[in-house]
């Protein structure tokens, strides 16, 4: 028990035959007092999930994972304690998020007849001389464009009316759905997700040492690992100042986006020859500092456990089996040592997801990764009863015989390509901050933002209610031509409304684009676009909070896909114990089916080199409008890219790869044009 805390545990763990007897009184004492607490824990969550403080609910599911970790490794884990520690993790995230949901939703199922960005509705108009129905006359009335115009109705259309009582009904089953518990994750719905789609959820514990990595997948068990965020530099022997610490990493981070975001405010100040050498010096200096940072929470945190956000190899069951019999031979022969093989009677296993997970790490992987798989191994080994002489064993040899078996691994794959996978990461409020994305093993990968599972799942069951324009392989598409843009609204970014303005007008003349160009927009019509249409896009400060609050955006019924390529517009905000807020959650309340925003300050011209790269993948150009010349009928065609692969393969369009490269990240699903 001594080394739990510094010991990595995955759930499952794997199995044993011909267990050797340890101090089985000892574990079953210790079992009764993880039951205890669990119990002690659940009762207190029956009574707390649903208006508790948000700071206690979310210590009681992390201590729940906790124990139930601890369990697995006294070996009294099974599929229901993992499938319950996961959906636990992935719920955690967001728990102020969902309680807001539930008030928001209220909102919006309201019976509006006060509704202010709306003409009340005059069902039938009458004159003395012509008691004529407005809604259903055709004749022009003198001196307005249209009868709605000229009698203030807003008239529905059947259409309309049928889309937006979609909408309520949608509205509903997620009010239903988080009623009842927003803890708990059926898997019969993650089974409904796309294969394709992962869902990786990150926590840390209270302490700061401890992450929870856990991932869920279509017809795939649960696979959770409990990762000591020190345990590499400990085993190294580091001075307790030079481990890479999660205080340390963020108070890293937040000095490299402090310094940039001074830097990107005031570059318009730097006018001398000198200060902008010495500018750009600096520019370049903090992304090299961010590269490296992004670097170290893959191999210092993650380690070989970084395998949790690879795509499973396409490998045969026999493959497989084969995998880990050789792993069982490896590590069976050095913990036997000089004895024969034979005299250790217990025979450990690792489960098929384990298996699956480890399947991915490359042969060719760093030292200290090799060496992190296997210390994990040889504690799976102690965890089911089997002495391990650490000191006695050839770690390095064990690695090496360690990377043979991966070598053959890959040597029996198949040469054609893996379907691509798409990543959502679910991050609780002290990892948010840093651009995952951006790590080795997810940079240039489809990857999005999610506020946790269950929210991810209330989201896809929008398409069947609400897309009509999803394909048959489950593709959510956003029509190209319902664009509304708003261009430098606050007059002062002239060089970028010069360089996209040429091709806004071109789309406005082949695709038949809306938009504002040189002038605020007022709240009514920010909060009429996001309504009516499918895209919006943003040129302006910030996210467009100074034209539209966002408690207006998070109670619509109905919210466009959006990009906000203004400063920081994706960040949320840390609130010390309680869950972190920004523009981005006002935009998934309001049923936003896809947000681009930036984690902190850019400057403009390297993030409109981004975007221009953006809209080119996505087919949102001229050169791919249909060759007819009525814009009231042309398509674009469905981009060859989802929303999130165009983001991370536009990432290096930047000069600075990182630190403007970075900071752009997607929230919610992958659309499609």
């Amino acid at each position: 028990m001594s080394s739990l805390t510094e010991s990595t545990i995955a759930m499952p763990m794997g199995s044993s035959k011909g267990r050797m007897r340890d101090r089985q009184s000892t574990r079953d004492s210790i079992q009764i007092i993880l039951e205890r607490s669990q119990d002690a824990y659940l009762r207190a969550l029956e009574m707390s999930a649903a208006s508790g403080r948000v700071e206690e609910v979310r210590s009681a599911c992390l201590s729940l994972a906790l124990l139930r970790a601890f369990q697995t490794s006294l070996g009294q884990g099974s599929e229901i304690i993992t499938a319950a520690a996961a959906e636990m993790l992935a719920s955690t995230p967001a728990i102020t998020l969902h309680r807001e949901l539930l008030e928001k939703i209220e909102h919006k199922l309201a019976d509006g007849p006060l509704d202010d960005t709306k003409w009340p509705v005059l069902k039938r108009a009458v004159t003395m001389d012509h008691p004529t129905s407005v809604a259903d006359s055709s004749t022009p009335v003198k001196g307005a464009e249209n009868i709605d115009e000229a009698c203030l109705v807003l008239s529905s259309s059947p259409k309309q009316t049928d889309r937006d009582s979609a909408y309520r009904e949608y509205w509903k089953s997620v009010r239903a759905r988080y009623r009842a518990s927003f803890l708990q994750v059926d898997q019969e719905q993650v089974d409904s997700l796309p294969a394709e789609w992962v869902i990786v959820t990150i926590n840390v514990t209270e302490d700061k040492n401890t992450m929870f990595i856990s991932r869920h997948q279509r017809d795939r068990e649960p696979l959770v690992f409990t990762l000591p965020l020190d345990r590499q530099g400990r085993r190294d022997g580091e001075a307790e100042e030079d481990l890479f610490t999660f205080d340390a990493a963020k108070e890293q981070m937040k000095r490299i986006i402090d310094e940039s975001n001074d830097g990107a405010r005031n570059a318009k100040h730097v006018t001398s020859q000198a200060g902008k050498t010495a500018w750009w010096e600096k520019r370049y200096s903090l992304d090299k500092q961010l590269k490296e940072l992004v670097a170290n929470l893959e191999f210092c945190w993650l380690g070989a456990f970084k395998t949790i956000l690879s795509p499973r190899p396409a490998l045969s069951q026999s493959a497989l089996e084969t995998f880990g019999a050789r792993l069982e031979r490896i590590f069976h022969s050095a913990i036997a040592g000089g004895a024969r093989a034979s005299d250790v009677k217990t025979r450990v296993q690792l489960d098929t997801p384990l298996l699956e997970c480890f399947a991915a790490l490359s042969s060719k992987c760093r030292d200290e990764e090799a060496e992190d798989l296997v210390y994990f191994i040889l504690d799976v080994y102690q965890f089911h009863g089997v002495p391990v002489a650490l000191a006695e064993l050839d770690i390095d040899l064990i690695g090496i015989d360690l990377r043979s078996a991966l070598a053959e691994l890959e040597a029996s794959r198949p040469s054609s390509p893996q379907p691509s996978e798409t990543v959502f990461l679910a991050l609780d409020k002290n990892v948010s901050c840093f651009p995952w994305e951006s790590i080795p093993i997810l940079r240039g990968r489809n990857a999005s933002r999610v506020p946790s599972l269950p929210f991810l799942l209330h989201q896809w069951s929008m398409r069947d209610l609400i897309y009509p324009l999803a394909s048959e392989q489950g593709k959510i598409l956003v029509d190209s031509k319902k664009v509304f843009y708003i261009l430098n609204p606050s007059g002062d970014l002239s060089r970028t409304q010069t360089h996209f303005e040429p091709w806004i007008q071109s789309m406005e003349k082949q695709a038949g684009w809306k938009g504002i160009m040189g002038r605020p927009p007022t709240e009514l019509e920010l909060e009429a676009v996001l309504k009516e249409y499918d895209l919006v896009l943003y040129f302006g400060h910030g996210g467009a909070e100074q034209y539209i609050h966002s408690h207006r955006v998070s109670k619509l019924t109905r919210c466009a896909t959006t990009m906000l390529w203004g400063c920081s517009s994706g960040a949320l905000v840390d609130q010390g114990d309680f869950d972190v807020r920004g523009t981005a959650w006002s935009y998934m309340m309001a049923g936003c089916p896809a947000l681009v925003g930036t984690l902190w300050d850019v400057t403009d011209r390297d993030i409109d080199r981004l975007s221009e790269s953006v809209f080119s993948k996505l087919h949102l150009d001229p050169s791919h409008v249909s060759s007819s010349t009525t814009a009231a009928t042309t398509m674009l065609p469905i981009s060859a890219v989802s929303l999130p692969e165009a983001v991370a393969k536009s990432r290096d369009e930047c000069k600075l790869t990182y630190l403007t490269g970075a900071a752009p990240v997607v929230y919610g699903l992958p659309i499609w044009m």
